[in-house]
This record gives C-alpha cells, structure tokens and sequence, in this order.
C-alpha cells in the first residue's frame, strides 16, 4: 500500500480535483489518502468530510489549531500505514499523477525520490531568493535545491524521520526525509504555476527559509555525532 499524505490549509479549489487526479492515478494500486486538515478557515474540512464519503481510502486528521504545513505533514507521516509514503502539497502545483512513477523510483528501502522542479512556477523575484536559500541548503544537507516538498521514501525510515523531527527546533520534513536515508533519486517535472495568492507573505517567507537553514544545520550535527 501507497500512503499519500498531504497537508491542507484553505485549499477548497484543489480538493475535488486532487482526489480524482489521485484516485485515477492509482486506479490499479492499493493506497491511503491521509488528508490532514491544519485548522483551514474556509470549507476545506467539510469538503474533506464529503469525499471520504465517496472514497473509503481517505483518512482525515483535524489540527484544532494552526501548527503550520511542517508539523502538519510530520503528523500525516506518524499516521500513514503503507509500505511506502508519498508527501505533496493540496494546491496542485506538483500532478498528483506521478505518484506512481515517483514511488517507482525507491530502488530499496535506503533511496528516498523527490521530484526536482522545472520550470517558472513563482516570481522571478520569489524564483530567485529561494533558489539562493536552497543552494545553501544543499551544501549542507545534500538535498538538491530544485528538490520541492513531493517526495517517496520507505515507511522503514519513518521513525528515524519522527526521531530527527524530535531533537530539531524547527522540522523541516524534506531535510529530514533526505538525512535519514542513504540515497537520494529525483524524477524531473514541471511544477505549476499556483492558482490564486499564496498564503505566505515575505515575512513567512523569510522565517520559513530561517527555519529550514537551521533545521538542516541542527540535523546535521545530531547525524555526525550519532555517527
């Protein structure tokens, strides 16, 4: 079984569509859909509430309160059931249709597959410092800075996820997935342009970046001294 877990906040546009995509996608495969919603303030949670209805493979966690999109898919990934688990965003800026081919890509259990994104998908300006952020990133974490949050990896390293999550200040799930494998494999695709206004500002923007750079020096040490 597939455990695909994403994270939603306010995406009552995407969902409809984000479940058939995923439900055609894996049409022939077993699979979970673990929709965590993180305190949306629009009518994503009861939209939620009425696919599963409809597909039995959802699974609906509910934050009470707003914990943010990081915490938010650590909670989905404690959850997730399969053999394999699959982390993408609810707005449809990555296809849920290449699931299949991104799990194809875990050569065993010691590779995690994250999709490497092509394509201008954001401002030049937001194309730009995030490019920079994730440049140093890599340097320090290995994980490639076109590498997004669509990711694979084998539920054999998910404690080893939950227990790196646990000693960082700040989590920052795609570092942490990539820490605690032995491989990294990417299968390239064009990302989407997104659909409306994003939730973050500049200022979330700027303190999302912080976070992960500290999260990937903090995860590094507590690697080399386990080491």
């Amino acid at each position: 079984m597939i455990s695909i877990v994403i994270p939603v906040y306010n995406n009552e546009r995407q969902l409809v569509e984000l479940n058939n995509r995923i439900d055609k996608a894996l049409e022939d495969m077993p699979y979970e859909l673990v929709l965590i919603d993180d305190a949306s303030t629009d009518d994503s949670l009861n939209l939620i509430k009425s696919l599963k209805e409809k597909n039995d493979a959802i699974q609906i966690i509910i934050n009470e309160n707003n914990i943010g999109q990081q915490l938010t898919t650590l909670t989905g990934i404690k959850s997730a059931i399969g053999s394999s688990i699959v982390v993408l965003d609810a707005d449809l800026q990555d296809d849920p249709d290449l699931i299949p081919s991104l799990v194809s890509y875990l050569l065993n259990d010691s590779t995690a597959a994250f999709i490497r994104r092509k394509g201008i998908y954001q401002s030049m300006s937001r194309m730009f410092t995030s490019t920079i952020i994730k440049m140093i990133i890599y340097m320090i974490s290995g994980l490639h800075y076109k590498a997004g949050a669509y990711y694979a990896f084998p539920v054999k390293h998910r404690q080893d996820v939950i227990r790196l999550a646990e000693k960082c200040r700040y989590p920052y799930m795609t570092i942490l997935v990539a820490r605690s494998v032995d491989k990294l494999v990417y299968l390239e695709a064009k990302r989407h342009k997104r659909m409306g206004s994003s939730s973050y500002s500049f200022i979330k923007r700027i303190r999302a970046a912080a976070r992960a750079l500290h999260c990937a020096i903090q995860s590094r040490r507590i690697k080399l001294e386990a080491d």
